[in-house]
């Protein structure tokens, strides 16, 4: 019967995932990263806690078949001992230990060993890359505040040097229509006065 970490599949544990893709930030579209920040901190955080989980687990099992690879060549050894003081035979606990090493039960308990070992390293591989991923995540929803803080102070900026440029041309316009309004009265005034001189010019 296969242990529970015997029964993993690495492969299938682990979805495939893509730092440099999910954690980039288009600046040109900030709404949609910051749409999606939530569920991938989310996807890497839980991400994260499987693989911590797992990899305990796996320690557990490592332990465990440490243990009993060392308690399998204890009773080989003994075992040994007994049926060659039984039979006579000269031994020493060098040859026992060497002899031990060759049993079928010594070597499927280092089989075992070895398989777990390999499935150790992999997850605690797994498990450094998400507690880094979720940690990166963590950063990304910091950038993603200070970037959208950024981008509205300029656009607010924008927004003002707009308003500033408009009521600039509409105080020019206002000025240019008061001036004409002033030649246009300087020349009403300048016509009315020739009017009135022409009228009360005495006749020869």
């Amino acid at each position: 019967m296969k242990t529970l970490i015997e029964s993993i599949d690495i492969d299938d544990l682990f979805v495939e995932f893509d730092f440099l893709a999910e954690s980039s930030i288009d600046l040109d579209d900030l709404d949609t990263a910051l749409i999606q920040q939530g569920a991938l901190h989310y996807k890497y955080g839980k991400l994260a806690a499987v693989a911590l989980k797992v990899k305990t687990l796996a320690e557990i099992q490592y332990d465990s078949a440490k243990r009993n690879l060392t308690d399998t060549l204890a009773r080989m050894h003994e075992q040994l001992r007994e049926e060659r003081l039984a039979s006579g035979e000269k031994t020493t606990d060098k040859l026992l230990e060497n002899l031990a090493k060759q049993t079928p039960e010594y070597e499927k308990a280092l089989k075992a060993l070895t398989k777990v070992r390999k499935t150790l390293a992999e997850v605690a591989y797994e498990a450094s890359i998400l507690a880094l991923g979720e940690k990166v995540f963590a950063k990304r929803a910091e950038m993603l505040i200070t970037l959208g803080i950024k981008q509205k102070s300029m656009i607010n900026s924008e927004n003002a040097e707009v308003r500033a440029n408009t009521g600039q041309k509409l105080s020019t316009r206002q000025e240019s229509s008061k001036r004409k309004v002033k030649d246009m009265s300087r020349d009403q005034i300048t016509e009315s006065a020739k009017q009135v001189i022409l009228r009360t010019r005495k006749p020869f």
